[in-house]
């Protein structure tokens, strides 16, 4: 059991952590329109970051790639999520 969650089952993501996210998300979509046009297009890609990360957390209640420096079991959805690699935070921008 790692923080009160039996090992190997999905944490419920708590709704303040959605919330955070959320505003997050909001924020980071504002921030394009006010860049230079020739910056545009990182911030547009940087803004989708949050979008990405919240769709993990919904799915797993947690970051999976965490787990194993976390000292915690990984579910079998997570594994499978773990295999395919599509972290969030390694995404590139096309053409990169």
């Amino acid at each position: 059991m790692s923080r009160g969650v039996p090992a190997g089952t999905n944490p419920k993501p708590s709704w303040g952590q959605l919330k955070r996210l959320d505003q997050a998300i909001d924020l980071a979509q504002e921030i394009p329109a006010l860049a230079h046009a020739h910056l545009r297009a990182g911030y547009e890609f940087a803004a989708e970051q949050p979008v990405e990360a919240r769709k993990v957390i919904a799915a797993f209640g947690r970051h999976p790639h965490r787990n194993s420096v976390r000292g915690r079991v990984s579910t079998p959805e997570e594994e499978v999520y773990l295999a395919e690699g599509r972290f969030p935070h390694l995404r590139v921008p096309l053409g990169k």
